[in-house]
């Protein structure tokens, strides 16, 4: 028989389908008779009926009920060689799981697997179990199940491994459907290395799906089905006649009943991919028609429809391609690729080389080919050179309109005029060249980025969306369509946008800054430290990311880097702009300089004596001179200026109730010459009024609430207010959480 055919079951197997078919079926219903059962078999192969009647009388007698775990009212073994039983964990077509106890000092939790009696006595099933304990035995990995111990001269088999609690990829699909890119591709890189691991030590999985994957408590996927596995020793089980594994995600080699081997897996992982992109798996079908489409036909594709990176299905097809050494050559480099892409750089080396495009038309399409030998060699010269020709063309498209958007993000206006005539000089009518050289002005491209230069951000976001839909393969929209989504607030959109955009524009400063700042609204400064150091490092010149970067800084109480970064910005600026002064008096404070944060404040104020936050940060560094008068006076010009802000509240409350005139002979004394700054009452009302401002929203405002309280004998007022805004109505469970928290300190120091 040759490879490309497929032998009819034989009569053993067949026996052995039925079997497993009918006791899962009986499992479900146990009225399910043996006679109702074989009126439905088009046609029963030899001893069947004898076959049932004996496993009907195994399960009603207790043979197999005792041995395999019971179902509802049925008794339990007490145990399975040392290990006691505590459940059922589940069954299937080769046995039954168990969940047991460790003997001895192994008093830990785990799953025993059981071979099902009825496949005892068939030696391809135990030699399939054999298999999965030797090679699990031999395999250490995080990513892999653990083997615990096994007994093969049991009656039935078993072995036992880690209890993996978590549902499967396969289960996890059907509730969420599709999963984003960027999900799906951190969990096959997962996989990936996993099976990494295991072809470094010579084992080859062969049976790569969502069902053999098991998400943990901390989300990582464990594989946990070994029994196709294939290592050095053992043969594969692939003869003629005797496929064995899952057709919807078999590598086209196995479907035909060849060997298998590493790249086989490739096929696998890029299958599972896959499945994990578009919610079901690559072929779809009955097992037969399946394995004939599997082992002759093109590997599908990834619908459009569900508007994937271009490079990311380029990467699948890849990944799934017919031939094994058109795929990725091992699972280091499909790793990479996917690092690649998790990184946001743009997956190079994905192109097909010109001898797999001829052999691909030849395999699949091959009647187009047989018009003549004449027409045949036109056929593939003359599309080839017009190829060749067009495929440069593309080439430098490409790079102009690259080039072009780099210069338009760096704000490099001639540059990316003469980039975009460059690039109509190819394509006369690409709409972004047409933008870039200033010949296109009622776009929704060109319409955009006038409304975000002009800073109407909310007229911006619609106009850039219908832009990035009309050119969903090009950087610019993609950009502007961030950019608009981060100034209108929509975090999540803008995030998404940047990352693909800058997929396509790897090194650009100004979207590694944008990114920067949807990290600090996601509240991860260091994601955003890692971006914007990056950027600087790209461009050290970019004032904006020295500032955001200085702020960071400051955050982590390093004001000399802060003050470093601020001073750079303040150069580069070329001008002494308000809020770069604000932040470097901030951190002079920070640095215990006072007096210069004072002198600094003071000359922003005499420029723009209306700056609330200015004037608050002055009213601090006053407070902490001990300069509480003054520091009193600024504060209610702060109120009395601009809105009632609760951290300016609670600071102004906080003088009022003594600031550190217990610690501070300076500040006692300046309450003993201004009596009236000592002011309960008034503490009391700017207390509850900020707290009140603040909803719960910050820790530190209901932390130095709770101490204002204390001082002044406020508790039971500030009690009240956290008590009516905990039954609020519309409450995240965070900030429910961090009001209760502070409720509690408040009573436990009444």
């Amino acid at each position: 028989m040759s490879p490309g055919e497929q032998a009819s079951p034989s009569p053993e197997e067949r026996l052995e389908e039925a079997l497993a078919e009918f006791h899962e079926r009986w499992e479900r219903d146990s009225s399910l008779s043996v006679e109702a059962f074989l009126e439905e078999l088009p046609e029963a192969p030899p001893g069947l009926r004898e076959a049932l009647e004996t496993l009907l009388d195994l399960e009603t007698d207790g043979g197999l009920g005792a041995t395999l775990g019971p179902r509802d009212g049925e008794r339990l073994p007490p145990a399975v060689g040392p290990y006691l039983v505590m459940g059922r964990l589940g069954a299937g077509g080769m046995g039954t799981l168990l969940m047991v106890r460790g003997p001895g000092e192994e008093k830990g939790v785990y799953a025993m697997k059981l071979l099902r009696k009825t496949l005892s006595w068939e030696p391809r099933a135990r030699e399939r179990f054999e298999r999965e304990c030797k090679v699990l035995q031999e395999i250490s990995h995080p990513g892999i199940v653990r083997l615990r111990g096994y007994e093969l001269d049991a009656d039935p088999p078993w072995m036992v491994m880690d209890l993996v609690e978590g549902e499967n990829l396969q289960e996890l699909l059907r509730e969420r459907g599709p999963l984003p890119p960027r999900d799906a591709v951190a969990l096959l890189l997962q996989v990936t290395e996993s099976v990494g691991f295991l072809h470094e030590r010579g084992v080859i999985h062969r049976d790569l799906k969502p069902a053999n994957l098991v998400l943990d408590a901390k989300g990582t996927p464990i594989l946990i089905d070994f029994g196709l596995a294939a290592s050095g020793g053992w043969s594969t089980m692939t003869r003629s006649g005797d496929l064995l594994g899952t057709p919807a995600y078999m590598a086209p080699e196995l479907a035909r009943g060849e060997r298998a081997t590493h790249l086989s897996d490739i096929y696998g992982l890029g299958a599972l991919l896959f499945a994990l992109l578009s919610g079901r798996p690559p072929h779809q079908g009955e097992p037969l028609s399946v394995l004939e489409r599997v082992g002759r036909r093109r590997p599908p594709r990834l619908d459009a429809s569900l508007k994937l990176p271009r490079d990311l299905r380029a990467l699948v097809e890849k990944a799934m391609a017919f031939e094994p050494e058109w795929r990725f050559q091992g699972a280091a480099e499909l790793g990479a690729k996917l690092r690649d892409f998790q990184r946001g750089n743009w997956i190079s080396g994905l192109h097909k080389p010109l001898g797999q495009r001829l052999r691909e038309e030849w395999r699949f399409y091959r009647p187009r080919l047989f018009l003549g030998a004449g027409l045949l060699v036109l056929a593939l010269a003359v599309p080839l050179l017009s190829r060749l020709v067009e495929k440069a063309r593309l080439r430098d498209l490409r790079e102009a309109l690259l080039s072009g958007t780099r210069a338009y993000l760096a704000e490099d206006w001639p540059e990316a005029k003469r980039m975009g005539r460059q690039a109509l000089a190819l394509d006369p009518g690409d709409p972004v060249a047409r933008f870039l050289a200033g010949e296109e002005t009622r776009s929704p491209l060109a319409q955009a980025a006038a409304r975000l230069r002009a800073g109407d951000s909310s007229l911006a976001l619609p106009l850039a969306q219908e832009a990035a839909r009309r050119n969903p393969e090009a950087p610019l929209p993609a950009a502007l369509l961030g950019l608009a989504a981060f100034r209108a607030g929509k975090n999540r959109l803008a995030a998404r946008e940047l990352v693909s955009a800058r997929r396509l524009l790897p090194g650009t400063p100004k979207l590694l800054h944008f990114l920067a700042l949807t990290k600090l609204r996601e509240r991860d400064p260091e994601g955003a430290m890692a971006l914007l150091n990056r950027a600087l490092e790209l461009d050290p010149k970019r004032p904006d990311s020295l500032y955001q970067r200085a702020k960071l800084w400051a955050g982590r109480k390093d004001f000399q880097k802060a003050y470093a970064d601020i001073q750079s910005a303040l150069k580069l600026r070329g001008k002494r702009e308000p809020s770069l002064l604000n932040a470097l008096a901030s951190f002079l404070d920070g640095m215990g300089r006072k007096k210069e944060a004072e002198a600094v404040f003071r000359e922003i104020l005499e420029r723009f004596p209306e700056r609330p936050k200015v004037l608050y940060n002055l009213a601090l560094t006053l407070d902490g001179l001990d300069r509480i008068p003054e520091a009193a006076k600024v504060y209610r010009m702060v109120l009395d200026r601009g809105p009632r802000d609760p951290k300016t509240l609670l600071a102004l409350a906080w003088l009022y109730s003594g600031s550190q005139r217990e610690t501070c002979e300076t500040c006692r004394r300046q309450f003993e010459e201004h009596p009236k700054l000592l002011d309960f009452p008034a503490a009391r009302k700017l207390l509850l009024e900020g707290v009140a401002k603040d909803g719960g929203r910050n820790d530190s405002i209901l932390a130095a609430a709770v101490q204002i309280a204390l001082r002044i004998g406020a508790e039971g007022d500030l009690a009240g207010l956290l008590d009516s805004l905990s039954r609020r109505k519309k409450i995240s469970d965070r900030r429910l959480g961090r009001i209760v928290r502070h409720k509690r300190s408040l009573e436990k120091h009444r």
